[in-house]
């Protein structure tokens, strides 16, 4: 998802396409994922690891939603931790995030050195 906006009856979140529309009382959890690249190059010689580079993001799991189980968002940590300390207090679990490693080639990865997350409002 490109934007949210978290209302005090509603959470709309817009995925470049469509905006959708998520009642608060139907989130579930709030979670965050955090995923690692692990980045290589290919070359004449096979593959050069190039370095590693992460990804947090914070997950709204859903119930009787047009968007399935729920949907994500990529943010940097903090704002992840003060949006479900803030909004989420009783179905947050940000002692738990879950972890997931992924091998990714230079190529195929826009760095997100610098990166600016996306609005969350």
């Amino acid at each position: 998802y490109f934007c949210v906006v978290i209302g005090p009856k509603y959470i709309h979140g817009f995925d470049g396409e469509k905006f959708h529309t998520v009642l608060r009382e139907n989130v579930t959890a709030c979670t965050w994922d955090i995923e690692r690249l692990v980045i290589y190059s290919t070359g004449k010689y096979g593959e050069r690891y190039v370095g590693d580079e992460y990804r947090f993001s914070i997950k709204f799991q859903c119930k009787d939603s047009d968007i399935g189980s729920g949907f994500k968002i990529t943010l940097d940590q903090f704002q992840i931790k003060a949006i479900m300390d803030r909004y989420f207090p009783q179905i947050s679990s940000d002692e738990n995030p879950s972890y997931k490693v992924t091998k990714a080639y230079g190529h195929r990865v826009s760095s997100i050195k610098g990166y600016a997350s996306a609005p969350v409002i």
